[in-house]
């Protein structure tokens, strides 16, 4: 199969061989393209940028699917190019895009150009799902590393719970910009017995 990927804050390190700024682009596509690589996929990985300036255009008509991770320009043009050439098109969500004051004026044009939507979470699935009239899947985020229980660490990282009396320890996983809803639920995560 010949896959597209696009997604925003592409770094190239060399030229099979890119990363990202955003974790969600790494974790969500980057991650995933490698192992489909090792598959014997094709892959064409290019930034949101590339595909809005029309610099691969010329491969389009080659892929199967494209797969647009995370935009920050509206590419519903380029997705109508690309299913005019009968590529299927999907748009993966794992933000709020609907929410969003910059993103929410032209990615419900985008999902509505999709063939199929992918959400990172079913809480995710369920808002996209109220907004357009299409399939959403989920496919939660790639882990790497051997499956296993969680367990209590014991180690220098000490352990679940630090001494009695002060609470959970958490490690957060995002951006600065989405601290304000973590911030608002601690209370309700240190009255986690």
């Amino acid at each position: 199969m010949r896959i597209g990927l696009v997604a925003t804050g592409l770094q190239r390190i060399d030229a099979r061989t890119a990363t990202s700024d955003h974790a969600s682009t790494r974790l969500r596509a980057l991650i995933p393209s490698a192992g489909l690589a090792r598959r014997g996929h094709g892959l064409l990985i290019c930034s949101d940028r590339d595909l809005f300036d029309g610099a691969v255009d010329a491969h389009l008509s080659e892929l199967d699917v494209l797969i647009v991770h995370k935009a920050r320009l509206d590419l519903g043009a380029r997705l109508d190019r690309a299913r005019d050439a009968g590529v299927c098109v999907i748009v993966d969500l794992c933000d709020h895009v609907f929410l969003h004051p910059v993103l929410s004026a032209f990615y419900p044009g985008m999902l509505a150009r999709a063939d199929l939507i992918t959400a990172a979470t079913e809480a995710m699935a369920e808002v996209a799902g109220a907004h357009v009239d299409l399939p959403v899947r989920v496919i939660p985020d790639a882990v790497e590393g051997a499956r296993g229980a969680p367990a209590a660490r014991g180690s220098a990282w000490g352990s679940a719970r630090s001494s009695a009396g002060e609470g959970v320890r958490c490690l957060w996983f995002g951006r600065p910009q989405n601290v304000a809803p973590l911030i608002d639920a601690l209370p309700r995560i240190a009255a986690i017995p």
